[in-house]
């Protein structure tokens, strides 16, 4: 897990991020996303956003991922965003078009210590 203070005003969608709200940053190996959660509004409410990664590598000051575009943020309200569509190449393979259009995917619940703490993030992307 790596716990992050955000430093200056973001934007994600509508959703609002603020100096002083925090971030916390899940990793996992045999997963196929990263995870964050905001805690934003003075920590009254969260906000969850998965980005959708492979060839994650967790190392203890490293962390390594390639992220494949999409993001979903579910907002305070509970609603589901999806983002970064836009990045994907009009050429893409349909199948794998197809697995971008999932919009409800369920993995069980990380088991303890599947996760690494601390470190410097490095995330590649596959689209340039």
């Amino acid at each position: 897990m790596l716990k992050y203070i955000i430093r200056r005003n973001n934007d994600i969608d509508g959703l609002k991020l603020s100096p002083g709200d925090i971030t916390y940053g899940f990793y996992w190996t045999d997963r196929p996303y990263t995870l964050y959660v905001w805690i934003v509004n003075q920590g009254k409410d969260r906000a969850y956003y998965f980005n959708i990664a492979d060839r994650i590598l967790l190392q203890p000051a490293e962390f390594i991922w390639r992220d494949l575009a999409i993001g979903i943020l579910i907002d305070p309200d509970l609603l589901v965003h999806m983002l970064d569509e836009d990045e994907l190449p009009a050429d893409l393979d349909p199948q794998l078009s197809q697995l971008y259009s999932i919009h409800e995917i369920t993995y069980p619940a990380p088991a303890p210590g599947n996760y690494a703490g601390g470190g410097r993030r490095h995330r590649e992307t596959p689209f340039g």
